[in-house]
Formats: structure tokens, C-alpha cells, sequence
């Protein structure tokens, strides 16, 4: 396989929140994240509001510097970049956020909102530059009569759209898209996901792309990590992953999506009581104090994530061998050896 275009290696993110010397707290919003993109291919990150999503996001784009870890992007280190180089590299990652609404300086026109990138990066001139907004609008499916509109005037599909349009007018190589979809109308929704597939088959763009849905997820994505709580509970490709979950917290998840048919409706590991708080974390498995098959040990051992062959990782001791012969039915242990680690 070729060299991945992103490398995230055991990236971890502790944020002190201010106050008094003896009442300051730390947020532990990542710990030891490791994920990787390969060029034109979709990772997709699910996971509850508080697991992580949008900070690794920031990592990536380098908005936010992490604790502890590196970002590998086109087989150079990011998090070590002073300001001057890792504005050269940005040209190469942008970004696609939530809020439409707050997305654009609500003074300037759609053809000034799209011209800024070109300017900041000295990307051609006068003419060409033109061309290349125009080129953009009509990638996200808008004509010319747009140029000259405020955000105000357009609707929240149409902002998305032009959102979109102004990250791929720098031709990256990936895009980060954080929620895109979440404050849009079901069927718009519909219409910017397959907006966002098109443009990839047209530009070979990579994404990395951030929902809590996993119906958005599947759809989108080529490979997807599900995190809590800071870390990559399970990882995989996606059919995979979204057909046979081998760890508790994704079958959860995936048997939470509600059924037209009631007799696919089934709940047969519920996720029990609250998130714990990512200032005080829980020992041993993040999830054992939720997990409906938890054993004792997951109370002190922490599980790493263990290969399950084909891409597919999961970080649940019934994985490991001392444990797989109580292993719940859903669970495939793996019959080579050396699984533990």
C-alpha cells in the first residue's frame, strides 16, 4: 500500500482550564490517537458529543498543537512547522465546518468570500482567478448569479455549497469536514453528501469527515473510527465494522438507529447511564462503567486495540485470549496466536 496521506501517531490533547492554582482542572480530550488517510480515500469519525471528533480535527489542521504525538501530512511532520511553513502546507488541507450561519463575514459577497484564499495564497491574478471561483461554483452545482449575493441571502444548503466551493478552489489534497451536514434539512442533507462524493470522484480529494451519524458515516466513508472518550475504540473498514462491531460501544451505537421494521428492533447491549467526565476518566476500559458484558478486569486494564485481521481493530478485552472462551456470541476472537499484547 502507498504511503498514507495523513498519519495521526499517538496524538494525545490535555487542555488546563484556567482558575485559581489549587482549582485548576485538565481536560483530557484525546489520549494516544493513532488514524490514517490514504489519497483519495474517506475516513469517517463517529462517536458522542465529548469523544474527540472536532479536537482531532483542529490537530490536523493544525489550529490546535497536540500534548503529546505527532501529524504526519504528505510525509512531513505538521506539529513541529513554525507559522511561515505550516502556512504552505495549509494550502493543501482545508476545512468545511457546521455552522453556515457564522462561516462568512456577512459583508462580503460570495465572489469576495471565494477570492480570499486565492489572494492569501497568491494563487494567480485578476482574470484567472475569476475563472478558478467560477470553476468552483459550478463544481457545488451554483451558476454566476450567486457571485454577488450575501450570506444572508442564501439558504443553509446554498452556504454550505459555497463553503464547500471555497475549500477545493486551493485544490487540496484533503479536506476536513467537521459536521457538515448536522444543521441542514434531511433531504439537503442528502443532497450535500452526495455533493461531497462527486467532487471527491471529480478532484481524487481525501476527506476526513466528522458526524455523529452513522448513517452519514456509512454512506460517506471508506474506513471509520469510532472514539470515546478520547480514544479510537474501534477502527476498520467500514462495511466491516458497520456489519459484524466488535466492541460494545459501536454495537450499541448501531442498534440504537431506529427501525421501520419492528422486527429488527432489538437492544440487546444497551449503552447504560451518562458519559463519564473527561476531567475525571474512569480506570481501567473507558467503557466498562456503560458496558452491559463488562467483566471485572475491565475495572483496572486498560485494552489496546487489538487486530481482528483485515484492517479491523477493537479495543475490548474479550479480544484478548486469556478471556475469548466467555466471549460474548457477537465477538469473533481471532485463532492466532500472540493476540495479547
Amino acid at each position: 500500500m502507498a504511503d498514507p496521506l495523513l498519519q495521526v501517531q499517538g496524538v494525545s490533547k490535555t487542555f488546563e482550564l484556567g482558575g485559581a492554582l489549587w482549582a485548576r482542572r485538565w481536560l483530557h480530550a484525546l489520549d494516544h490517537v493513532d488514524l490514517e488517510i490514504q489519497r483519495g480515500q474517506t475516513l469517517g469519525i463517529v462517536g458522542e458529543t465529548g469523544s474527540g471528533k472536532s479536537t482531532v480535527c483542529r490537530i490536523v489542521l493544525g489550529l490546535v498543537r497536540p500534548s503529546a504525538g505527532r501529524v504526519i501530512f504528505d510525509d512531513q511532520d505538521i506539529t513541529v512547522l513554525p507559522a511561515a511553513q505550516m502556512r504552505r502546507v495549509r494550502r493543501q488541507m482545508q476545512a468545511v465546518f457546521q455552522d453556515t450561519s457564522s462561516a462568512f463575514n456577512p459583508r462580503q459577497t460570495v465572489r469576495e468570500a471565494l477570492l480570499a484564499p486565492l489572494e492569501v495564497h497568491h494563487v494567480g491574478s485578476g482574470e484567472h482567478r475569476l475563472d478558478l471561483v467560477q470553476e468552483a461554483l459550478q463544481h457545488v452545482g451554483l451558476d454566476v448569479s450567486f457571485l454577488d449575493r450575501h450570506p444572508h441571502m442564501l439558504s443553509g444548503g446554498q452556504r454550505q455549497r459555497v463553503a464547500i466551493a471555497r475549500a477545493i478552489i486551493l485544490r487540496p489534497s484533503l479536506v476536513v469536514a467537521d459536521e457538515p451536514t448536522s444543521a441542514l434539512d434531511v433531504s439537503v442533507q442528502a443532497r450535500i453528501l452526495n455533493l461531497f462524493k462527486e467532487i471527491q470522484r471529480e478532484l481524487r480529494l481525501a476527506y476526513l469527515f466528522v458526524s455523529h451519524n452513522l448513517g452519514v458515516i456509512r454512506y460517506v466513508s471508506d474506513v471509520v473510527a469510532v472514539m470515546y472518550l478520547g480514544r479510537v475504540v474501534e477502527a476498520g473498514p467500514v462495511e466491516r465494522v458497520f456489519s459484524a462491531p466488535q466492541h460494545p460501544y459501536t454495537r450499541a451505537l448501531l442498534e440504537a438507529i431506529p427501525h421501520a421494521d419492528p422486527a429488527k428492533r432489538q437492544r440487546d447491549v444497551p449503552i447504560l447511564g451518562e458519559i463519564p467526565s473527561a476531567y475525571r476518566m474512569p480506570s481501567g476500559c473507558r467503557f466498562h462503567s456503560r458496558c452491559p458484558v463488562a467483566m471485572e478486569i475491565c475495572a483496572r486494564e486498560d485494552p489496546p486495540l487489538y487486530p481482528l485481521g483485515g484492517g479491523h481493530h477493537a479495543a475490548c478485552l474479550w479480544h484478548d485470549s486469556r478471556f475469548s472462551s466467555g466471549a460474548p456470541s457477537w465477538i469473533t476472537v481471532p485463532h492466532a496466536p500472540g493476540v495479547t499484547t
